[in-house]
């Protein structure tokens, strides 16, 4: 295994290690409202993208920019070739932006590639 592969592999050992866990879903799915799962989810590594968030919708994309920031730490520590499989597990993101900016009436939002919402 080449320096990259192993550095890769390093730094996604120590992003595993800071999982919310089945334990830790459970709590957060078991919440009796909205406003203790946020709580949980804003002492979780989800943390970084929650900020100001009050809705569930809000929540949701929380924790998606949240994966999607966490897949390019990733790949900026693989090497070329691991580059390849992070792309394709992020193209999901592309396929959010794409639908977002189309469904858009914000000029804004339309002029903006790959950053609606903060996804990208």
């Amino acid at each position: 295994m080449s320096a990259p592969w192993v550095a890769g592999d390093v730094r996604a050992v120590a992003m595993a290690r800071r999982i919310v866990g089945i334990a830790g879903v459970r709590r957060i799915a078991d919440s009796a409202c909205l406003s203790d799962a946020l709580s949980l989810l804003a002492t979780s590594p989800y943390s970084r993208d929650m900020g100001d968030v009050h809705d569930l919708t809000a929540a949701q994309r929380a924790v998606a920019c949240t994966l999607l920031w966490n897949l390019r730490v990733l790949a900026g520590w693989a090497p070329p070739a691991g580059v390849v499989m992070f792309r394709i597990v992020a193209g999901w993101y592309e396929i959010a932006n794409i639908e977002a900016r189309l469904r858009s009436d914000d000029p804004e939002i339309r002029e903006r590639p790959y950053d609606v919402g903060g996804l990208a």
